[in-house]
């Protein structure tokens, strides 16, 4: 009798000693922070429903929650553990194939849901290749096809779901292209479906840009040896040890060019003559 109430003291004890354990685990500065920021993961992963998940808010979620991850994966927190820090571990573990799951999901439901949308951007009804390009809301999206194959109404139809079905403000959207005559042709195609948005080249951008920074539309010359020898009238010859590292480096300037010599070799002794000392 005295032994069985001596092992019930004993369970008691250890009982009660277990619940202060946990107790002083869950009261722990460390895991209240930890539950806070799981709530804040929840809530960050609710707001993004209905929207694709991108790979720079993936390596944010990552880089954000990690340490949470590490601190709640100890085995002494196994015990205490809701099923929601649950949900959380698991989730995180595999985050990659979350995101995928949800993108998956994502997309089909736009596909489904902007069907009809689809079926006419300019008159012509797109492939699901484009759907697919024009849905997926990643951070940069590479799309390979060949000549005559519809990029160009691609990147109608991913404008126009922008601007009419997700509120992006045209003014928000920045269209470039390598040449004047596609530029022009996109211009004029977003035009012809209502959608206000001026295509720009390349070169046409920078210049606005350096325009708008200086207030002046700067000369723009495609005299490319009168450029350089400028640079050197203005430049080399204010520059005594410049001018002397040049020197070597004229004979190299005899680049031919589409069979023009940029620099013929009497104009390059002539200088040599002039600003060699």
């Amino acid at each position: 009798m005295v032994l069985v109430i001596v092992i019930l003291v004993i369970l008691i004890f250890l009982v009660i000693r277990k619940e202060q354990h946990k107790k002083l685990l869950v009261n722990s500065t460390e895991f209240k922070e930890s539950v806070k920021l799981v709530s804040e993961f929840f809530s960050l992963i609710s707001s993004l429903k209905g929207k694709y998940i991108t790979r720079s808010i993936k390596n944010d979620f990552r880089n954000r929650f990690n340490n949470v991850f590490l601190i709640l994966s100890q085995e002494k927190y196994n015990k205490v553990i809701s099923s929601n820090i649950q949900e959380f571990i698991n989730v995180f573990k595999d985050l990659d194939n979350y995101v995928k799951n949800h993108n998956e999901s994502f997309v089909a439901e736009e596909l489904e849901k902007y069907e009809k949308f689809f079926d006419n951007i300019d008159g012509k009804k797109l492939d699901l290749q484009q759907r697919l390009a024009v849905v997926t809301d990643e951070d940069s999206n590479l799309v390979l096809a060949g000549a005559g194959s519809g990029k160009t109404l691609t990147i109608i139809a991913k404008v126009k779901y922008l601007v009419e079905t997700k509120g992006v403000q045209p003014q928000e959207i920045l269209l470039l292209s390598f040449t004047r005559k596609s530029s022009e042709e996109i211009t004029e195609r977003l035009e012809k479906i209502g959608v206000k948005i001026r295509a720009y080249t390349f070169h046409k951008l920078g210049l606005d840009i350096i325009t708008n920074g200086n207030g002046f539309r700067p000369d723009i010359s495609e005299d490319l040896t009168s450029i350089i020898n400028n640079f050197f009238e203005e430049t080399l010859k204010k520059d005594k040890l410049l001018e002397l590292r040049t020197a070597k480096m004229l004979p190299y300037f005899q680049i031919e060019d589409n069979s023009k010599v940029l620099f013929k070799k009497k104009d390059i002794e002539e200088f040599m003559k002039k600003y060699t000392f």
